[in-house]
This record gives structure tokens, C-alpha cells and sequence, in this order.
């Protein structure tokens, strides 16, 4: 699982990149071997079985990793049974969004069952995108369309006056809470049948 993982980050320019003191991206085009570490749960029992998750789960939800430094992602196993595994991830929203996700998942899985598969090559890499994105800044069609846009500023309202935490209240490491919640089978039949409709 770990070479799969190698194998797609050597491959998706952003998965070997980081975001500069400038704010600009940077892809690495050295860094270290991508570890993805295991933690084996087998001899705990239930209860502490189920803690120790906790625990890994909690450190990995609040960790903050620098955008600066590589990898700006985790990635790592648990081993529950001789025949139960979990994989557990932690990426930061400035790598990927949830399609990227979806796309890393899809393509480690993909690595992992055939490890001789060689990805595809692409006719584009990000920097080509990003420099085509500079240089229609230069086409008369932008320009005409950034001045239409600008001049619909001034009339525009104001932002909205929003609630505004004072500084002292605001925490130094930011604490992330899931959040639970039911509904009724009633409205959860009607959701289900609203996504069977299209």
C-alpha cells in the first residue's frame, strides 16, 4: 500500500509540491520516501482497541501541519484482526479538494491490486494550467471581462457586518469537533428517493 502510494504521488505534481513564504506552490523534485506507518491493534481488547483509534484519530483530526514542509498529507493503517484493516488519511484542504480525495483513494486502491500498472501519462501537468491562466490575463477577452466586472463593483452593497471574535477568545491551535445528527426515517426515505429520481 505504501509503494502504491509512492508510486501516485510521484506521479500528481501537487502530491510532491508545498506552498511557499510567497504563497506561491512549489513542486519538490526531491523529498524523502512517503511513509505510511502502521499501527497494529491486534493484541488490545475491545475497549482499548477502541481507544487507541480514538486517540490516533484525534491526534491526526487537530494536527496542523506546516504548508511549507512536505508531505501536506498522512496517510496511515490500523490492523484490528489478522484479517481486518482500516486506513485512516489526514489531508490539508490546500492539496486537494474532495474530488482530489476520491481521485487518491481511487488511485492508491488502483496501484495496490496491480502493482505493475504504470499510470497514465497526461498531456498537461498544473504548471501548464497555472501559466496558461497567467497568460489569458494578456487576451483582450479577459481584460474586457475583468472591466465589466469591476465596474459592476461600485454599485454592489457593502459586505455584510458579521459577528467578529475578539482576538484574546480566538485559540492558538484550532480544535476540530465532529458533529452527529438523526433525522426522521420519514425524511431520510424522501432524500433517498429525491437522488433515485434524476
Amino acid at each position: 500500500y505504501q509503494e502504491a502510494w509512492r508510486k501516485m504521488i510521484s506521479h500528481h505534481d501537487l502530491l510532491h509540491a508545498v506552498i511557499t513564504g510567497d504563497g506561491r506552490q512549489q513542486v519538490l523534485e526531491t523529498y524523502p520516501p512517503f511513509e505510511v506507518p502502521l499501527h497494529d491493534l491486534r493484541l488490545l481488547s475491545g475497549d482499548d482497541r477502541q481507544a487507541r483509534l480514538e486517540e490516533l484519530r484525534n491526534t491526526y483530526r487537530q494536527m496542523i501541519k506546516p504548508v511549507d514542509q512536505w508531505p501536506g498529507y498522512d496517510v496511515f493503517i490500523t490492523r484490528l484482526a489478522d484479517d481486518r484493516w482500516r486506513i485512516h488519511m489526514s489531508l490539508e484542504g490546500l492539496f486537494g479538494d474532495v474530488y482530489s480525495l476520491r481521485t487518491m483513494i481511487r488511485e492508491s486502491q488502483l496501484f495496490y491490486n496491480s502493482p505493475d500498472l504504470e499510470p497514465v501519462e497526461y498531456d498537461i501537468s498544473f504548471r501548464d494550467y497555472v501559466l496558461s491562466l497567467d497568460k489569458r490575463r494578456s487576451l483582450d477577452s479577459y481584460k474586457q471581462a475583468r472591466k465589466y466586472w469591476m465596474d459592476r463593483i461600485p454599485p454592489l452593497a457593502g459586505a455584510p457586518a458579521l459577528p467578529v471574535i475578539k482576538e484574546e477568545k480566538i485559540r492558538a491551535v484550532p480544535f476540530v469537533r465532529p458533529f452527529e445528527a438523526s433525522i426522521p426515517e420519514v425524511a431520510w426515505s424522501f432524500l433517498k428517493n429525491c437522488g433515485n429520481a434524476r
